[in-house]
């Protein structure tokens, strides 16, 4: 589960690496179709996480993979902030995400 100690440290890094300068430029740049507040869609990207990750330890497993870690993370992240985005006749807010992320964090 995610409160899992072994989970803790590597969920703290990628909030930090991920999640405030992305909650900052959609704040700046997008417009939402449900306006949601910050804490709102961090707490999203949690809920996303529960459903991905496994429920239990099992024992003897390896501790969890980085790299799959930041990959569901990514996957939480630009749900949780791209599936707010607007999209309209005028404007795609959501395909100015995407772009956005994919030049933003070219490592994943």
């Amino acid at each position: 589960s995610l409160e899992d100690k072994q989970y803790v440290p590597v969920l703290i890094e990628l909030f930090g690496r991920y999640m405030d300068k992305s909650l900052e430029h959609c704040r700046r740049n997008f417009k939402m179709l449900v306006p949601l507040v910050q804490v709102n869609q961090a707490q999203t990207v949690c809920k996303i996480l529960e459903g991905i990750v496994p429920k239990e330890h099992v024992r003897g497993a390896p501790p969890p993979d980085k790299k799959l870690m930041e990959y569901q993370f990514v996957f939480a992240a630009t749900w949780a902030l791209g599936g707010t985005m607007l999209v309209d006749k005028v404007t795609d807010f959501r395909t100015q995400f995407s772009k956005w992320w994919v030049a933003e964090w070219k490592s994943v």
